[in-house]
């Protein structure tokens, strides 16, 4: 098998290494398509990759194609790719807004599965939802699914809407839990303790509470509720945090980002 990466950066490395790892794909039958220099040197010299800073006649005869280009940069290279791309080329993009139906009329072909990963991906603990176009064969299915599970867990959804959602709820989602991680390391600075030990506590406080809830079973309201004591301190936390609409405010978060996954389809 034959692999070409066109961006080779976080996703489009991370979609490689999974391929190579899965020994469908030796190194030397992956090329990249990159425009950076050093991430080129950087790919060559760790998994001893092929590359180029641009689409050209080396890509021909390749198996299978990965478009993992950030939504604004995408439609010249993929003009530009479409006289390579042959009937039986499959084509995995992981491009945010791009609607499959867009890639058939720049590309001209139908073999195209849309995936949305999340960044965790990066080190196989992530969520990628996948949609697949009715004209995909069974074996490229089983191919692209062999992949994703080797990155996390992978969801199939079958419309568009479903991953404009995953890309709010799972790739989004990553960032809005960082975004909570940071501010919950400034409380710990703010009640006293130095920057090491807020870290420690708040990473170990995150990671027993999801073991938790995976290895109980229980609901999460009820396990919330079982550290909750009427009058206590917990209550007293959650009050505020009720008094100034945190959970509006995310559920609110992710509305918007699904709407701007919207909006980057229609723009595109």
């Amino acid at each position: 098998m034959k692999l070409a990466i066109i961006g080779g950066g976080n996703m489009g490395t991370a979609f490689g290494v999974a391929f190579q790892n899965s020994n469908l794909v030796k190194p030397e039958n992956i090329y990249v398509v990159e425009p950076r220099e050093e991430q080129r040197e950087f790919l060559k010299q760790k998994y001893a990759w092929n590359s180029n800073n641009k689409i050209c006649e080396n890509l021909k005869n390749f198996d299978v194609v990965i478009l993992a280009l950030k939504p604004q940069d995408y439609k010249d290279p993929c003009v530009q790719l479409a006289s390579y791309i042959k009937d039986n080329t499959l084509v995995i993009s992981v491009m945010t807004g791009i609607q499959i139906d867009e890639l058939k009329r720049i590309l001209g072909t139908t073999k195209i599965i849309r995936c949305m990963p999340n960044t965790p991906v990066l080190i196989n603990q992530g969520v990628t939802a996948y949609l697949i176009d009715p004209e995909v064969d069974q074996n490229s299915i089983d191919l692209i699914e062999t992949i994703l599970n080797q990155t996390g867990i992978a969801i199939k959804v079958d419309n568009s809407d479903l991953i404009d959602a995953a890309t709010s709820l799972s790739a989004s989602g990553a960032g809005f839990v960082f975004y909570l991680i940071e501010n919950i390391l400034k409380a710990g600075k703010e009640l006293g303790f130095d920057e090491l030990s807020s870290e420690k506590i708040t990473y170990q406080t995150i990671l027993g509470s999801l073991e938790l809830w995976k290895s109980s079973q229980t609901e999460i309201t009820e396990l919330r509720s079982q550290v909750t004591s009427k009058g206590g301190t917990t209550a007293a936390g959650v009050e505020v945090l009720e008094n100034a609409q945190v959970g509006k405010a995310l559920i609110d978060a992710f509305v918007q980002a699904k709407n701007r996954a919207k909006e980057l389809s229609r723009n595109n």
